[in-house]
């Protein structure tokens, strides 16, 4: 992290793709201020997985936390909706046609520089 700085982990979200779904398996802050780490964290990884094409990002069952991220297009699916939206994603060929989450950042495609 530079001359004499260290890098610290302060959030993850660990996910994987399949066709243009993404599916997060967990989320976790490790540290927790008032810069609010993994909030941030949160947002700029759906403005990426928006940049590379994904049309659904699967969060699991909502609980109380997720609610804060209404506003910013997430909601509770039926299970039909869900299983319509899900189904027809998952049979569309992986996005970006080879333009994937390293080559979004590379080319300053993400909300955080590089």
């Amino acid at each position: 992290g530079g001359a004499g700085r260290s890098l610290r982990l302060v959030a993850v979200v660990a996910g994987f793709g399949v066709g243009r779904v993404w599916h997060d398996f967990s989320m976790a802050t490790l540290v927790r201020d008032r810069r609010s780490p993994g909030s941030l964290l949160t947002k700029a990884v759906g403005h990426l997985l928006a940049a590379c094409g994904y049309d659904l990002w699967y969060w699991g069952c909502k609980i109380g936390y997720m609610a804060e991220y209404d506003d910013y297009g997430g909601r509770d699916l039926g299970r039909e909706e869900f299983w319509r939206r899900w189904g027809a994603a998952r049979e569309q060929p992986p996005p970006g046609a080879g333009k994937g989450v390293r080559d979004v950042l590379r080319t300053g495609g993400g909300l955080v520089p590089a």
